[in-house]
């Protein structure tokens, strides 16, 4: 009815191996999912460059922390899709919300999660110490 069949595919079940060819072609996510605990989908996107349009949910609400990379909207369809439309119509605003995602997602990798829980150790063996 609307004329997009042509642009939008719904692949169902994606293979590991294909999901950073997916986001590689795409040009943003959209994620409307209320129960992503880690949003550690988005992260996959982030690296890839792809901006994200979140409703602002637990999970994506971190990764997404101060709208960076992309929007977390409310849970309405009339402002998800706003969102959605203003960055793939605003070619600055996207290339904003990309050079986001590509830093964004330093934060998740293995070095940087790896030296936070090992801080989080240590305070806490501090901690255990001096009480």
């Amino acid at each position: 009815q609307l004329g997009i069949g042509e642009a939008i595919t719904f692949s169902g079940y994606v293979s590991n191996d294909d999901v950073y060819r997916s986001f590689s072609v795409s040009e943003l996510f959209l994620f409307p999912s209320k129960t992503e605990t880690q949003g550690l989908t988005i992260t996959e996107g982030f690296a890839m460059g792809v901006p994200a349009v979140c409703i602002n949910a637990m999970g994506v609400s971190d990764v997404l922390e101060n709208q960076s990379g992309g929007f977390l909207t409310q849970d309405s369809l009339q402002d998800f899709s706003d969102a959605a439309i203003k960055l793939l119509t605003d070619q600055s605003l996207y290339e904003e919300k990309k050079r986001e995602a590509l830093e964004r997602v330093k934060d998740y990798e293995t070095e940087h999660i790896s030296q936070k829980m090992l801080s989080i150790y240590e305070e806490t063996i501090h901690s255990f110490m001096a009480s």
